[in-house]
């Protein structure tokens, strides 16, 4: 079933209320919104207006019983944000502290009858560990589309530097106190400061590692 140029808005409590009437009335166990930013009016960065969007998420939930997925995009690579990781969600970081689960499908190349995707999964809640990073090719034979597992994505293009740089900092951190500077002193010549940096809000923002800021914005 589709609902599409309706005018739905997750914000607007009468299309919460209306679209749970349709899963209900149609039981249906799955719903995609895609794409994320077009189902409310508020906006993307800020976190009261994301919250309100997660209630709406969490009243179908309740009452329906289905699972809701809903697509959103990244921010293009920068030397702030690195490689689809979750600090590169467009945003308010209240979109992925709601959510119980990320997954992130990256286009690594494209011809006339099919695309190759990288497919890695950076958050489960409910889940036991990390499932490894799979290469997916789509491509279209006699009008279907089609999805054929290529195995999984090789270690050097799994780990970007600010991925390698967490496991190091986290290591360096487990039993004392540091300033950036210190942290990145003890990773020189191995990973670089942008890669430092990138790592280290990654991890405050996963809440593996606590910031506080000193005199003078230390």
């Amino acid at each position: 079933h589709t609902l599409t140029q309706q005018g739905i808005m997750i914000d607007d409590q009468q299309s919460v209320d209306s679209l749970i009437e349709v899963i209900k009335e149609k039981n249906i166990g799955l719903v995609v919104f895609d794409p994320f930013t077009a189902i409310f009016g508020g906006e993307e960065n800020s976190a009261r207006d994301i919250s309100k969007v997660m209630r709406s998420f969490q009243k179908i939930i309740s009452e329906t019983q289905a699972t809701i997925i809903f697509i959103h995009h990244h921010r293009k690579d920068s030397k702030a944000y690195v490689n689809g990781t979750e600090q590169s969600m467009r945003g308010s970081s209240a979109i992925f502290g709601r959510i119980d689960s990320h997954i992130i499908i990256t286009r690594r190349s494209q011809s006339d009858d099919e695309i190759i995707m990288a497919i890695s999964q950076r958050k489960s809640r409910k889940g036991k560990g990390k499932v490894k990073n799979l290469i997916v090719k789509m491509v279209e034979r006699d009008g279907l589309v089609q999805f054929e597992y290529m195995g999984e994505e090789s270690q050097q293009l799994k780990l970007s530097k600010a991925e390698t740089a967490k496991e190091k900092v986290l290591k360096f951190l487990a039993d004392r106190k540091a300033d950036f500077n210190e942290i990145y002193d003890s990773m020189k010549g191995e990973v670089g400061r942008d890669s430092t940096g990138s790592a280290l809000k990654e991890l405050i923002h996963e809440g593996k590692v606590a910031s506080k800021k000193e005199k003078h914005g230390k």
